[in-house]
């Protein structure tokens, strides 16, 4: 089709030729003539657009953005200057023709940034524990631990899609943040001779962070077998926001756990992948993400750590009792991607 046209895509009376076949015009855009006639309606993905009237026919989805617009504008009304790229805001061409700059497309890559998630952290942690185990004449171990673990983290995480949406160059593109974390965990498990073990655990965590809507009070119940040194868990998580917004979550991982050094000074490096399908309570639709994870664990060899072993004869068990506290200070690296359906 050759044609030529007025400022909002309307054909020029005797100046147009068309095969027949074509069936895109105006913009590159799908035509509807069957319905409407030769070249006065196109579609636009998200809105129709009639260019006799140089108007789409419904309500721009994100007009709210823009109160100094009619919600029927095309390319925002200056049609010489830009176009209308898929009904929703009009942008113009860049110097280099394979690239528009626009609105529309800004918030496109905004989202699709957004999608992605890469941020490292720093942790000092102080844990004290106490364990409860019992051997039975099968040479297995069933052990009932409490643990309380205070952690302060520092995570520098990258938003570059916040920072595209913002369009300030000054704004930072790693935004830093410090929170202080209280957590208690109860767990029993069972291990036997055949290196396999299998637990279940129950925790409460509260964290307070400089970021007022970061605070959060959550609770974990967690399932789990263990052969060697790869961990297989399955775990839901319940959490509640200090800005009231709270969600569920199910999370799924497979870790390796390979310890660096064997002295006294505890060196360990650890990777998982997994994926977590969540349900905010505040919003219709469900998250899915996946993540990929490496720390580093280095545990100080000043902690302090004391035994007390009880044997019963009559049922030929062994029971020791283990109280300790330890420090160690933790960096790891995260990178995610997260899905909204």
């Amino acid at each position: 089709m050759q044609s030529n046209l007025h400022s909002f895509g309307m054909l020029m009376k005797e100046r147009t030729f068309s095969s027949g076949d074509y069936r895109f015009g105006f913009n590159g855009k799908a035509k509807t003539d069957e319905i409407n006639g030769d070249g006065a309606v196109y579609d636009y993905g998200y809105r129709i657009y009639e260019v006799r009237l140089g108007r789409f026919l419904s309500v721009d989805p994100i007009s709210k953005k823009f109160p100094m617009l009619t919600p029927y504008q095309y390319a925002s009304n200056t049609p010489i200057w830009a176009i209308d790229i898929d009904g929703l805001e009009g942008g113009v061409l860049s110097t280099d023709p394979m690239w528009y700059i626009e609105e529309a497309s800004l918030e496109y890559w905004t989202a699709v940034c957004n999608i992605f998630t890469v941020s490292a952290y720093k942790s000092d942690i102080i844990t004290n524990s106490t364990a409860v185990s019992t051997t039975n004449s099968n040479n297995q171990t069933t052990t009932v631990s409490n643990d309380v673990t205070l952690t302060l983290t520092t995570t520098y995480s990258v938003d570059l899609g916040g920072w595209m949406q913002n369009r300030d160059p000054s704004a930072p593109l790693v935004k830093v943040d410090q929170s202080f974390t209280t957590t208690s965990s109860q767990q029993g498990k069972t291990e036997s001779p055949n290196n396999t073990s299998k637990t279940a655990t129950a925790s409460t965590s509260a964290t307070v962070s400089t970021d007022p809507n970061k605070s959060n009070t959550s609770s974990t119940v967690s399932a789990g077998m263990k052969n060697k040194a790869v961990t297989t868990t399955l775990s839901v998580t319940t959490s509640q926001t200090a800005a009231g917004g709270s969600s569920t979550s199910a999370q799924a991982s497979q870790s390796v756990t390979v310890p660096v050094t064997n002295s006294t000074e505890s060196l360990s490096a650890k990777g998982s992948v997994g994926f977590t399908v969540a349900k905010p309570s505040t919003d219709p639709v469900v998250v899915f993400s996946a993540q990929l994870s490496a720390n580093l664990t280095y545990t100080f060899p000043n902690g302090t750590k004391s035994t007390e072993t009880k044997k019963d004869t009559k049922l030929n068990t062994s029971t020791t009792t283990t109280k300790s506290q330890t420090s160690s200070v933790q960096v790891g690296v995260s990178v995610g991607a997260k899905v909204k359906f």
